[in-house]
């Protein structure tokens, strides 16, 4: 299971019983806390929290950083939510501001009276077509296992950053790794002592180079007047990394713009019919030190049948500023063109390069034909989006992650070194 890059994976939103019998909701909410932690998720639950504006107050950091949300839908969950003071209405409020993917789970025996609360209209806006699932008490594994699927997964485990830097902005560059560490990068700053040999030292730095995959280069006056950042610099270039320019001169706030850039074009977002391929290229990616978030399939196929009427535009959780990769593993019929359209003026950035669609061809020869006669069609829809797909023919998953993974690399080193 892959692990978040934020402090909590999941945060838990439980309207809590003040002055009445519990009906259970805390010993599900600890199943659920349990088995996520067991698979690897970090869950944030308070199960004493008050129902007052403080609360708000004190978690309010935790719901922006987590990339789930999980509101157990009881019968009293929107008592109370027309006031603004409500601790479930202003969580839920910042979950949906902060784009957290929120998955509401029913624990109320009457399912069809939980919606029909009058509510705030940002809510109701936000929360009337959202995907549910239903809590079964006599069958707890499948429907654990069924809520697991509807998480996002995020991994940064192996987000090593080389910091190329002057000693002499020491202070600056301190504010630099903090921030990183936030964002739970491993920067690497060299400060050597124990090394007096000139050769010595930078052999030393070129095998840490080598090492790793992200790269920063922290402009200054002092770093363009040393002769290690010249040579560091000029090395990384020589090897056709993607590094990110910060400057340091511009003052805290560019700093901090810098770095949510590097951070957001570190990123990638698969969205895939697949999750056989989807996992193969996020180990890839994460390899090659992306954070890498696979969104639930089961989002995605819901939206691809045409079931529920859902809009892509409603699907909030992904970062227009990341990379987008959908794969699609089926037949190619005219609804399903339909739905790909809309992703793709959705996703659509400025520059067209953000969004990568990969259409791949199922092993049965007659569907396989179908793809190939729609093929064309697919590909003039999309181009006039600015959206110009691949094909890829069925080579085994794992030849198709490895293909994904390429395509992902080179554009992430067009968008780093241009």
């Amino acid at each position: 299971m892959a692990r978040s890059t934020n402090k909590y994976d999941v945060f838990i939103c439980c309207r809590h019983i003040t002055d009445k019998e519990d009906d259970g909701r805390y010993e599900i909410v600890n199943r659920i806390n349990r088995y996520l932690s067991d698979k690897g998720f970090r869950v944030f639950w308070d199960p004493f929290q008050l129902d007052n504006m403080s609360s708000v107050d004190t978690y309010s950091s935790i719901i922006r950083s987590a990339n789930n949300f999980i509101l157990l839908l009881t019968d009293d969950v929107f008592d109370g939510c027309l006031k603004p003071n409500d601790f479930v209405r202003n969580e839920l409020e910042l979950a949906i501001l902060n784009n957290c993917n929120i998955v509401p789970v029913f624990f109320s025996r009457n399912e069809n009276e939980v919606f029909k609360r009058e509510l705030p209209p940002f809510l109701e806006y936000h929360l009337r077509n959202l995907h549910c699932v239903s809590f079964n008490p006599t069958f707890i594994e499948p429907f654990l296992d069924r809520l697991t699927k509807f998480l996002i997964k995020v991994d940064i485990s192996n987000a090593w950053v080389f910091l190329s830097h002057s000693n002499k902005d020491f202070d600056k560059i301190i504010r630099v790794r903090n921030r990183l560490e936030e964002l739970d990068y491993r920067p690497l700053l060299f400060f050597l002592k124990c090394l007096d040999d000139d050769k010595e030292i930078f052999e030393l730095v070129k095998r840490e180079i080598k090492a790793r995959d992200r790269f920063i280069l922290c402009d200054s006056k002092n770093a363009r007047e040393s002769e290690w950042v010249k040579k560091e610099v000029s090395f990384i270039k020589s090897l056709g990394r993607p590094y990110e320019l910060i400057n340091l001169d511009a003052g805290d706030d560019e700093i901090d713009r810098c770095i949510e850039r590097f951070d957001k074009r570190s990123t990638v977002f698969i969205w895939s019919t697949s999750d056989e391929i989807a996992d193969r290229t996020a180990d890839k990616l994460i390899q090659k030190a992306f954070k890498v978030g696979i969104l639930p399939s089961t989002y995605l196929n819901d939206y691809l049948d045409y079931k529920r009427g859902f809009l892509v535009k409603d699907f909030q959780v992904i970062d227009a500023n990341a990379y987008i990769v959908t794969i699609i593993d089926r037949e190619l019929s005219s609804s399903l063109m339909q739905v790909i359209d809309s992703c793709s003026d959705y996703f659509r950035s400025d520059d067209n390069d953000t969004f990568l669609l990969y259409v791949v061809a199922n092993n049965d020869e007659e569907r396989r034909q179908l793809n190939k006669q729609n093929e064309e069609l697919l590909k003039e829809m999309l181009q006039g989006n600015g959206i110009h797909p691949r094909y890829i023919t069925h080579q085994g998953s794992a030849m198709q992650s490895k293909m994904i993974t390429q395509d992902i690399i080179e554009l992430d080193r067009y968008h780093h070194n241009r």
